[in-house]
Parts: C-alpha cells; sequence; structure tokens
C-alpha cells in the first residue's frame, strides 16, 4: 500500500497565485478583512466609537456620555437629561425632585460603557482632603491625649 500524506507547506509564490486567480474572491476577502478591522476598533473602543455611541439631551440637544433618565413632565414619558444644567432645572437639584416639580420622577442613570467615564456623584471632601467616612476613621484611630499631673 501507497502512503499518501500531505503536508502543509508555505510558499509564498503560492500566495500570490491566489490573489491573482478570480478578482471576486479578492474583493470579497478585503471586505472580510476591512469588517473585521472596524468591529476589532470599535471593540478597542476608538475614538470614533466613543463619540457615535454618545447619546443627545433632550432638552439642550448635546451629546453626552452620562445622562439622567426621567419625566419631566405630565406626557409621562422617559427623557435624556445631561447632567451639566439641564437636570438642575428639570429636577430642582434632588433626585426625588421638589414640590414646585411635580411632574418630575427619577428614573436612573444612563453611561456611555464605551467612553471613560462615571456616573457616581463625587464624594464631599472635608478641610483634610479625605472624605466624611475617612474624617471619621481618622478621628477613631487617634489617641486621647491624657492630661498630665
Amino acid at each position: 500500500m501507497e502512503d499518501i500524506t500531505r503536508t502543509n507547506e508555505t510558499n509564498s509564490d503560492n500566495s500570490e497565485e491566489i490573489k491573482t486567480l478570480d478578482p471576486r474572491k479578492q474583493e470579497k476577502r478585503d471586505r472580510k478583512k476591512a469588517a473585521r478591522e472596524a468591529k476589532k476598533s470599535n471593540r478597542q473602543g476608538s475614538d470614533s466609537s466613543v463619540e457615535a455611541s454618545r447619546k443627545p439631551c433632550d432638552l439642550c440637544h448635546e451629546k453626552r456620555d452620562v445622562l439622567v433618565r426621567c419625566m419631566i413632565d405630565d406626557s409621562e414619558q422617559w427623557k435624556l437629561i445631561c447632567t451639566k444644567g439641564c437636570w438642575q432645572k428639570v429636577s430642582g437639584g434632588q433626585v426625588d425632585g421638589v414640590k414646585e416639580k411635580e411632574h418630575y420622577r427619577y428614573g436612573g442613570m444612563w453611561k456611555n460603557h464605551k467612553a471613560d467615564v462615571t456616573a457616581k456623584k463625587p464624594k464631599h471632601k472635608g478641610k483634610s482632603g479625605h472624605s466624611d467616612e475617612e474624617e471619621e476613621a481618622i478621628v477613631e484611630e487617634a489617641p486621647v491625649p491624657v492630661a498630665s499631673q
């Protein structure tokens, strides 16, 4: 019996022959390669994908990375409001709103996950530069001075 085996030989000339065999196949390969590159750049968070995934504020129409989802009028439709100035106007500065803003209802935060942003409120820093929780921990750990007699 004859032993028939195939070897995986790489031939640089062979790849050039494939390119010249059929231009339609080459065009299809190029399209697939371009699609893969576009997908890869979207996954890596390129500047264009970050910009494209921003959403506009329903009041000022500026595209933002962080928006507040809320109801602001009697239409009871959810709106996306920017945190820069529009949210202060519609909510009165309160998450649950105030009496004067009877139609306001908070519905959470929307964040552009492709952008490097946070939707959390910053912690209040005291005079020493520590947050309130850190300040309390430092005070508790401090030794109590002993009065000399």
